[in-house]
């Protein structure tokens, strides 16, 4: 039996498009609740870039050390020693305004370009400074102008611009030039026996004479501290007194001193004190 060309083509027609339907792409499954589409194999999660791995160096840091533990501190270098110094001032005894030389001898240690000397008061506090100067490398003479004011001063020496001093003076006396006494003073015989009168004159030439001014007998060359038998002389601007010879033999003299202090203004000549 023959088939009809028009159902012949509507069959192959049919078969075409069950063969279609039968190959199609399954798409995702849609949930019943929500009716989204979901996948059987979820996908993965995107992760974090992994950081670098850092770059180590073959060098230890400045901080480590080759041994384990804490690293010990370095101890600060010991500072430097003061230096040993003697210090002088030259003349004993000035006027005001006048010139007054500080000595100063290194003994041992280190001088530093920033040591100075100052002048003081006698036994006054540091910040009692009236003058002062650096003192450059090796022995040293500076020369100073003395205060105006008269009393008794010292040099003091400082190092390394800090405090405090390391040595001072010897005491220099100030006087007021302009009362300042000048006597001429004489024994009567250059020879004495020992513990036998010394007969002593004096003369005010200038400046005047204070009750406390007084002489002494002092061995030749000793301070003016190391006296022997002294006598006020009573504000007399000149006279004459007895005084009694030592009684160790040795060559003495006689001083006149002012204002019951060590400054003496006059010298005798040789007293010798025979045994």
């Amino acid at each position: 039996m023959r088939i009809p060309l028009g159902v012949a083509l509507a069959l192959s027609l049919l078969l075409n498009l069950l063969l279609l339907w039968t190959h199609r792409p399954r798409g995702p499954e849609r949930t019943a609740s929500s009716g989204r589409a979901s996948c059987s194999h979820p996908l993965p999660t995107p992760q974090p870039a992994e950081a670098a791995a850092p770059v180590l160096s073959s060098a230890p840091s400045p901080a480590s050390d080759a041994s384990p533990g804490p690293r010990a501190n370095p101890s600060p270098p010991a500072p430097e020693p003061p230096p040993i110094v003697t210090l002088h001032a030259h003349p004993a005894h000035v006027p005001s305004r006048g010139e007054i030389t500080a000595l100063r001898s290194l003994l041992s240690g280190k001088l530093s370009p920033k040591d100075w000397i100052g002048l003081f008061p006698e036994g006054g506090g540091d910040s009692s400074r009236v003058a002062w100067k650096y003192a450059p490398s090796g022995d040293t003479a500076l020369a100073f102008t003395a205060p105006p004011k008269p009393g008794r001063y010292e040099f003091r020496y400082f190092p390394a611009d800090g405090s405090p001093s390391v040595a001072s003076s010897p005491a220099v006396t100030v006087f007021d030039s302009g009362t300042r006494p000048f006597v001429a003073l004489r024994v009567d015989s250059p020879q004495v026996r020992a513990g036998g009168p010394v007969h002593v004159e004096w003369t005010g030439l200038s400046g005047r004479a204070l009750p406390a001014d007084w002489v002494g007998i002092f061995a030749e060359g000793s301070d003016n501290r190391a006296f022997g038998p002294w006598a006020y002389v009573q504000g007399e601007t000149g006279g004459r007194l007895t005084l009694t010879a030592p009684k160790a033999p040795g060559v003495y003299e006689v001083r006149y001193l002012l204002d019951d202090g060590y400054d003496a203004v006059a010298v005798s000549g040789r007293l010798v004190v025979l045994d």
